[in-house]
């Protein structure tokens, strides 16, 4: 068994937290709807213009699971909502 995970980090341009949930939340249904993978904001909830989305993917094969995570990344980054990107953290792990 892979497990794929990214956290990323995004900056919002945002002026409150209404609006940022509401980015962020329909972020997350765009990356859920679009890839097999779990999706959630895992961090800086309280900020209104930072904010972290956690990914994880699990499969039989490391190059299916990073693959996955590869194409997520590109659906955020493609996405329609106004943000940048500021890091992104990627770790495997194998076997179980």
């Amino acid at each position: 068994m892979v497990v794929s995970v990214c956290k990323i980090e995004i900056l919002l341009h945002s002026r409150s937290l209404k609006e940022k949930r509401r980015v962020i939340k329909s972020l997350l249904a765009q990356i859920r709807s679009r890839k097999n993978v779990s999706a959630a904001e895992v961090g800086l909830q309280d900020k209104f213009d930072f904010s972290i989305v956690g990914l994880s993917s699990v499969s039989n094969n490391r190059k299916v699971s990073e693959s996955i995570i590869d194409q997520t990344i590109r659906v955020i980054e493609n996405s329609k909502f106004e943000f940048e990107i500021i890091k992104i953290e990627r770790e495997v792990a194998l076997g179980i």
